[in-house]
């Protein structure tokens, strides 16, 4: 199959027939036939036998196209034809071959058949299979197949392919007769001088030496027919396919990578334009995989074990249950010593490691928290449940009491008045009223508020359902807003002037003198404006409140909240804060209606000249003073808050 040989001297490729005009006319159109129709495939399948030998399937076709003989037949046809139109032989063989009969040598198959091969054939070709057993190398006339095993690597076994297509006799230029314009129709006429010797097949003629002119006509007239069939039939091809067990790390032709893989088999086309590419040489199909027997292969350190996994060149060994690799380390480390090591309060949990990964629970008295980055107390993690989002969504405790509040049967109105209840959006109540009823639980829609309009803000939803509820709360909502932003507008300052000052951390604590609410970093700014809020709230606070907003409008809610909390821009700064507050009061004295540019630029440093006065004359430390000098930490922190905080 894979040894394409068509030249003059090889007389082996006779046809039944009795050759017609001479033996070069014979060959010449055989040769056409061959490369023209002849579409031929190599299969090679190894499969690994546990506890046995490989085996090796072999799979050879060889036939004529479909295309081709439906061509092949039309052109004899039409030649006969012509041939009988223009006085010529009537009596006349068929030029083209249209089943293997036709092309017997190039169909031999008594060689597969003495090699113990299994036929199945055809009046259009043949398939011969084979199964062979593959203990190291097998080998046939065009492919080899060899099994390599290295002793330093036990567990691997290499398999190597190789298909062989021997090209170097193959005369490219016959292939280009399919894409070459037809000529036109030879004159058959007798005395007409049909052929000519040097037309569009003159280099072809020179494949078979010094022939007459006469010859040379007349193979003219028959290629005409040969060529007009190549144009109407498909291009032929050579299929190669290797299937190899394990993973193919290796395929390429002529050392290119080359083929398709799909799985464990690689496919590989060769048509026409790569055959006549590569007219003249051997090209070699060259195919590796690699097979792991990795249940032995995981021995180079204590407590490793194969993960199972095949895939990849080399086994992949992990730590078995109850140790795992940590990070820096290259060896497999007992979960006892590796839970202490994320956590002074985490220990192993024992019936939950898995390989190479322990699972750690927290010490008694302890859980998990929320994120599940660290062990808090009990009264932590209830704390944390009952702390809402970010945003003021939801907590974990309020989610559940409305849970439980369908659960247990409450009133529709008690449903509507639960915080959880309220905070959550139309679609989130629809979902949860869905999980709700199908666990089988009966809930009367008629009075529950579930749409709340799709332009309607968590803020909206809050002051809608609770508006008559409770003046003190909605006094306590907003004042615990203002305080928050208060908050988060500190820590701003604090973060950009803690950066600026960089690489006094063991100071800050003195320098600085943080309040106790930003020293608290863990908590978040609504639970530190709620705690401040709520230390305020005495009873004659309270009182005095209700009195101003009994009745009342939105805006005395709103006063009522500003005077609750007018104290909070001194009770809430200290040191490095208060510096820039006291700078802030310098600058806009320079820039009284906002300024840009130079102008904000010579505000700017006003307003420094002045701090520092202030300071000097202060009792402050000489690392305040020294900060706030053209170019120190106060300079870069305090433009970078004035242009990007407050602008």
């Amino acid at each position: 199959m894979t040894q394409i040989i068509h030249s003059p001297e090889d007389d082996k490729h006779r046809r039944k027939h009795p050759i017609r005009s001479s033996l070069l006319l014979a060959i010449l159109v055989l040769t056409l036939a061959s490369l023209a129709c002849i579409t031929s495939e190599i299969n090679l399948t190894v499969t690994h036998q546990d506890g046995s030998v490989d085996t090796l399937e072999v799979v050879q076709n060889q036939y004529l196209t479909e295309s081709w003989i439906t061509a092949a037949k039309a052109v004899n046809q039409e030649r006969k034809a012509d041939f009988v139109a223009a006085g010529r032989n009537t009596d006349l063989e068929d030029l083209l071959p249209v089943k293997s009969a036709d092309l017997d040598t190039l169909f031999d198959t008594k060689k597969l058949q003495e090699q113990g091969y299994e036929l199945t054939t055809s009046e259009t070709g043949y398939t011969a299979s084979k199964t062979f057993t593959l203990d190291q190398a097998r080998s046939g006339e065009s492919w080899t197949v060899k099994i390599i095993q290295n002793p330093d690597h036990p567990e691997q076994i290499t398999y190597r392919a190789k298909i062989t297509l021997d090209l170097s006799n193959l005369q490219g230029s016959i292939f280009e007769l399919r894409s070459q314009p037809l000529p036109a129709k030879p004159n058959l006429a007798p005395g007409s001088g049909s052929g000519s010797s040097g037309g569009s097949y003159g280099d072809l003629f020179g494949l078979f030496g010094a022939t007459s002119e006469a010859a040379q006509q007349e193979m003219a007239v028959e290629l005409w027919y040969g060529q007009k069939a190549m144009q109407q039939s498909d291009p032929i091809e050579y299929a190669l396919s290797v299937e190899l067990p394990g993973a193919v790390v290796l395929h390429q032709l002529d050392g290119q990578t080359a083929g398709t893989l799909e799985g464990n088999r690689v496919s590989l086309i060769l048509d026409e334009a790569t055959l006549m590419a590569n007219a003249g040489k051997t090209l070699v199909f060259h195919v590796e995989s690699i097979l792991k027997d990795c249940s032995n292969a995981c021995n180079s350190a204590p407590h490793l074990v194969w993960d199972g996994d095949e895939a990849g060149v080399n086994c992949s060994c992990i730590c078995e249950k109850g140790f795992e690799v940590i990070q820096g380390e290259n060896v497999c480390v007992n979960c006892i010593e590796v839970c202490p090591g994320r956590g002074e309060n985490l220990a192993i949990d024992p019936e939950n490691c898995e390989l190479n990964q322990c699972a750690c629970m927290c010490k008694d008295g302890m859980e998990m928290n929320n994120a599940g980055t660290k062990c808090i107390t009990t009264a932590e993690a209830e704390a944390e449940d009952r702390q809402r989002t970010e945003l003021g969504g939801i907590s974990r405790v309020e989610a559940g009491e409305v849970f439980l509040g369908f659960f247990l049967g409450m009133s529709e109105g008690e449903i509507n008045r639960l915080p959880g209840w309220y905070l959550l959006t139309t679609e989130e109540r629809k979902d949860l009223l869905a999980l709700v009823e199908a666990l089988g639980i009966a809930v009367d829609r008629s009075q529950l508020v579930i749409d709340l309009g799709p332009e309607m803000s968590t803020d909206d939803r809050i002051r809608l359902i609770k508006e008559e509820e409770n003046r003190l709360q909605q006094v306590e909502d907003q004042a615990i807003a203002e305080v928050k932003d208060q908050i988060d507008d500190r820590r701003t300052i604090q973060s950009e002037i803690i950066k600026e000052i960089g690489g006094q951390w063991e100071k800050l604590n003195h320098l600085v003198k943080i309040p106790d609410y930003y020293e608290k970093l863990w908590q978040t700014t609504k639970v530190l404006a709620t705690n401040y809020v709520k230390g305020q709230l005495n009873d004659e606070v309270k009182n005095r409140i209700l009195q101003q907003t009994h009745g009342g409008s939105p805006e005395s809610i709103e006063a009522a909240a500003a005077e609750l909390i007018k104290k909070i821009p001194y009770l809430t700064t200290n040191g490095c804060v208060d510096d820039y507050f006291l700078y802030k009061q310098y600058y806009e004295e320079g820039c009284p209606a906002g300024c840009e540019g130079d102008d904000a630029r010579i505000a700017h440093e006003t307003a420094l000249e002045q701090l520092q006065k202030k300071l000097e004359n202060g009792i402050y430390g000489a690392g305040r003073i020294n900060w706030s000098k053209p170019g120190e930490a106060y300079d870069r922190a305090f433009w970078t808050l004035n242009t990007k905080l407050h602008k």
